[in-house]
């Protein structure tokens, strides 16, 4: 039981000791996230409403251009993993 709470405090070492570059990677990410969000609302703010384009899905306010970047990234990732589980799983 011993050993196996070396290991354990050997994990939780590592998990600490990478925790400041976790937060700046999660920071980048968040300030490409920020960019994108507002060269779309730039680029694709007074775009008329129709089709897919509606009052939760559009460009016209930061918080909607960053939710729709969230949930376009979320699905992206989605589809890779799905795909790559699809390809060998078999």
């Amino acid at each position: 039981m011993l050993q196996a709470a070396k290991g354990i405090r050997k994990l939780l070492f590592a998990l600490v000791v990478s925790l400041p570059a976790l937060f700046n990677i999660g920071a980048l990410l968040a300030l490409i996230t920020f960019i994108y969000a507002i060269i779309g609302m730039s680029v694709f703010g007074h775009v008329k409403q129709q089709g897919a384009l509606d009052d939760m899905v559009n460009f016209e306010t930061f918080g909607r251009s960053m939710q729709l970047l969230f949930r376009f990234v979320y699905c992206i990732i989605y589809q890779l993993w799905l795909y790559t589980y699809q390809t060998y799983s078999t």
